[in-house]
């Protein structure tokens, strides 16, 4: 529904507004994200993210990955490692859940890395 701009249930201007960044003129989060969440956080966000903002719908990466992502995917992650990102760009939403309680968990990092380069390797 939402790689299909709302489709029935929503329009494309709420959808837009959902993947839009609310957190101007701060910078705040990605001092946290690369300070001191850094490590707890790992395994939901790159570490060659580059910029992140907030969005009503989670972090924003406003810079592509290479290989990966592209600028103004949306991500979210849960307590567990339950992981989505949608990336409106090139039409991709995937996701991972495991039971893991810890974000810092090395192998669901790499679980999620290689999942997102093979998605985008095999699709994109």
């Amino acid at each position: 529904m939402i790689l299909s701009d709302g489709a029935s249930i929503l329009s494309k201007s709420s959808i837009d507004e959902i993947f839009a960044p609310k957190t101007v003129g701060s910078t705040d989060l990605q001092e946290l994200l690369t300070g001191p969440l850094r490590a707890s956080l790992r395994s939901t966000v790159d570490a060659d993210a580059g910029r992140i903002e907030m969005a009503l719908g989670g972090p924003l990466y406003m810079d592509g990955l290479p290989g990966k992502r592209s600028a103004g995917t949306l991500q979210w992650a849960g307590r567990p490692n339950l992981f989505w990102w949608i990336d409106r760009a090139k039409g991709v939403a995937a996701t991972t859940f495991t039971q893991v309680i810890s974000q810092a968990d090395a192998r669901f990092e790499e679980l999620t890395s290689c999942l997102e380069k093979a998605v985008y390797a095999d699709f994109c």
